[in-house]
C-alpha cells in the first residue's frame, strides 16, 4: 500500500525557502493514494477479472466495493465476487486485458488522509510532537486516488483583534508544521509522517500573497502631527541558521525630497512573523513631509545581505 505526497506549498531550497502564505486563502498540498499495486490480471471464473497484488489484502470481504484501474481498463468501481487467496480476488468486471501497467486497486474502507498541525520546532516524524491545533483535517480521496488537502486550518488561530503597540504582533500570524497519515477501518492510529520538505509554514493575516518586507511598501501615507502612523513588516527566519537582528532605519524627507535625517528607529531580535512599527509623528522634524523606512539584517547565520557582500574580498 502507498500514500505518496506529491507536492508541498513551501518552495525553494536551503537558504532560499519561501514559506510565507496569506491566512485567508486555502493552502494546498497533494497526495496520491494507491492501496495495492497490481501484479497480474487474468481471466477467472465466468471470465471475470482476477487480480493479484504485490502484497496481502487487508480486511477484504466478498461484496466490498473497490476502485480498479490499469492501462487495459478504465477507472471504475467494482465489486469483489470471490476471494481466491490472501493476495488474489475476482471482480465483477469482464476480463478483456492482462495489461497491468500503472495498475492499482483501492479497497480500504472509510479511508481518508488525516493531517495534524504541530509546533514549528518539531523534529521530523516525531510521534510525540506538540499539537498547535486540536482539530485535524480529514480528506477523502477522489475516484482516481488523488487527495487535495487544504493545510491552512491553523488560520483559525489568527485574529485581527490586536492593540496598536510597537513590536511583534502575535495575533496576526502563526507558524507550524504538518504531519499526515492514512486512516481507514482497522487502522486509525498509524504512525505520523512529516513531509519530505519538513519546513514550517508561516501564515500571516492577509488575503493577498505575502513576502518578506513591509506590507504596504508602495503606499504614501498622509499624516498629521500628533497622530501615529503604523507600518507592518513581515519576516520569516526559516533561512537563518542562527539568530537574526533587524534594524529599522527612518529616513525623513523635506517637501523637495531632500533627506533631512536618517536614524535608527527600532531594532528587533529573532523576528519570525509580523512586526508593527509605530511612528509618533510629534517626534518628526518640523520640515518633514515624507518618511521612508529601510531595514538592515545585521546578524544572520544562514544568509547574507547581497547589498553588503563585496565579491572582490572573497575572490
Amino acid at each position: 500500500m502507498a500514500l505518496t505526497q506529491i507536492d508541498y506549498p513551501v518552495t525553494g531550497s536551503a537558504g532560499s525557502y519561501l514559506n510565507i502564505f496569506p491566512s485567508q486563502k486555502p493552502l494546498y498540498t497533494n497526495f496520491k493514494r494507491e492501496d495495492g499495486t497490481l501484479l497480474s490480471i487474468v481471466s477467472g471464473v465466468d471470465a471475470k477479472v482476477r487480480v493479484a497484488i504485490n502484497e496481502t489484502f487487508e480486511n477484504i470481504l466478498v461484496g466490498d466495493v473497490v476502485i480498479f484501474f490499469s492501462d487495459g481498463y478504465q477507472l471504475q468501481k467494482a465489486t469483489v465476487v470471490s476471494i481466491i487467496d490472501a493476495s488474489t480476488i475476482e471482480l465483477n468486471i469482464p476480463f478483456g486485458s492482462s495489461i497491468v501497467t500503472n495498475g492499482f486497486i483501492n479497497y480500504y474502507k472509510n479511508w481518508f488522509v488525516e493531517i495534524r498541525y504541530v509546533d514549528q520546532t518539531s523534529s521530523s516524524n516525531n510521534q510525540d510532537a506538540i499539537e498547535v491545533l486540536e482539530d485535524y483535517s480529514q480528506i477523502p480521496s477522489s475516484l482516481n486516488g488523488n487527495v487535495r488537502a487544504n493545510i491552512a486550518l491553523p488560520s483559525d488561530l489568527i485574529s485581527a483583534d490586536f492593540t496598536i503597540t510597537e513590536g511583534e504582533q502575535q495575533n496576526l500570524f502563526t507558524s507550524y508544521k504538518i504531519q499526515y497519515r492514512q486512516s481507514y477501518n482497522a487502522q486509525r492510529a498509524g504512525a505520523w509522517i512529516s513531509p519530505s520538505v519538513d519546513i514550517p509554514i508561516l501564515l500571516v493575516h492577509s488575503a493577498d500573497n505575502v513576502t518578506i518586507g513591509f506590507t504596504d511598501p508602495n503606499v504614501s501615507k498622509r499624516y498629521a502631527k500628533g497622530y501615529p502612523l503604523n507600518y507592518m513588516y513581515v519576516y520569516s527566519s526559516i533561512n537563518d541558521a542562527g539568530s537574526n537582528t533587524i534594524k529599522f532605519n527612518l529616513i525623513q524627507y523635506a517637501l523637495n525630497k531632500d533627506i533631512i535625517s536618517t536614524t535608527e528607529y527600532a531594532s528587533f531580535n529573532n523576528l519570525n512573523g509580523v512586526f508593527n512599527l509605530l511612528v509618533d509623528t510629534s517626534d518628526l522634524e518640523a520640515a518633514t513631509r515624507f518618511i521612508e523606512f529601510t531595514t538592515l539584517l545585521i546578524s544572520s547565520g544562514g544568509q547574507y545581505d547581497p547589498t553588503q557582500y563585496d565579491p572582490t574580498q572573497y575572490a
